[in-house]
Formats: C-alpha cells, sequence, structure tokens
C-alpha cells in the first residue's frame, strides 16, 4: 500500500483483482466517455479490462497499476509507466500517467489533483525532466484540470478503434518539463 495522505492511498492491482477492476470500470468509465463509443462503450471495457488485457498490463516492464482508495473505499484507478519514450519530443523518455479514473461521487474533492502531485513527486524522485499523459480531444474538462496542473498539448495522435466515434478519435499528448532539484 502507498500512502498519498491521510485518507488517499494506492493498493497495487493483481491478476486476482480481474473482476474487482472490471466491474468498477463498468461504474466508472460509461459517464466520463460512454458517449464517445457506437456502442454502449461496452467493446472497449470488455477489451480494456479483461484478463487478458490485464496480465498484459501487469507484464509490462516498468508498469505500476492501482486501485485509489480514498478512506477504505475503492474510489478508482492509478497507472503510471517508467521510462517511456513522449513521442513528440522524442528520444526523450519520462514517467506516463497512463490512466487516472474517478468515480464520479467523489470528482471534486481534490483526490484527482492528489494523484497527479503524488505522480510528479515520483517523477522528480526518478530524475525524470517530463511527466507526461494522453487527453482526448473532446474532453475538455479533462484538459483543463491537466491545463491547470502545468501541462501543455503538444500533438495529438488518432485512435484506431472500430467502435469510436469519428469526432472522438483525436488523442492530444500533454507534457509537463520537471525543473532539475537544487
Amino acid at each position: 500500500m502507498i500512502t498519498i495522505n491521510s485518507h488517499l492511498s494506492l493498493q497495487p492491482i493483481t491478476l486476482d483483482d480481474q473482476k474487482r477492476l472490471f466491474e468498477l470500470m463498468q461504474e466508472i468509465y460509461p459517464s466520463a466517455y460512454g458517449h464517445f463509443w457506437k456502442d454502449d462503450c461496452s467493446w472497449y471495457i470488455n477489451h480494456i479490462y479483461s484478463s487478458e488485457s490485464l496480465a498484459k498490463d501487469l507484464a509490462t516492464p516498468d508498469s505500476h497499476y492501482h486501485f485509489i482508495y480514498y478512506k477504505s473505499d475503492i474510489i478508482g484507478i492509478f497507472k503510471y509507466i517508467y521510462n517511456q519514450t513522449y513521442t513528440p519530443l522524442s528520444p526523450l523518455k519520462g514517467l506516463k500517467l497512463h490512466r487516472l479514473y474517478l468515480h464520479p461521487s467523489v470528482q471534486g474533492k481534490g483526490i484527482g489533483r492528489d494523484i497527479m502531485q503524488y505522480g510528479e513527486q515520483l517523477a522528480r524522485r526518478l530524475d525524470y525532466k517530463i511527466i507526461w499523459l494522453d487527453a482526448m480531444h473532446t474532453h475538455t474538462q479533462a484538459q483543463l484540470f491537466y491545463k491547470k496542473a502545468g501541462y501543455i498539448k503538444t500533438e495529438f495522435q488518432l485512435l484506431p478503434f472500430d467502435l469510436l466515434k469519428d469526432e472522438h478519435r483525436k488523442m492530444w499528448y500533454m507534457h509537463k518539463m520537471l525543473p532539475s532539484p537544487k
């Protein structure tokens, strides 16, 4: 268990947690992204949170996948990956914040900010010069959140998922440069 503060912690996800992860993401993902899909986003949830995908994620070198606990309740997930090349500034490598999802019932309580700060502290401890993430072009609320945290957009990529509506295919690369310790 990783303690973020007195009410927030991270617990590593294991293969044995797949069912709990799947059920959690069935609660969280559709409210934020369900309208991005031609189906009800079931294909994406079934694909990304299947046993096979979780096994692959957990076997990826330098990948760290956690449940987010608020007090004693699981309220989200956080995944980050060490040593990831930031394509727009290649060959620069840093910490990629890969997945951060929070249950709608806890949004607005500063939890996302605290998790992002933890990621930044981790990147600094590892002496990375950059921390980065991807943000959906049409999810302006998330982009504003990241911008407020100091991230800037550089360029975009197009997502290849067949069931993703065309207007939601654009994904921004966003990054924050980290100053060297003084």
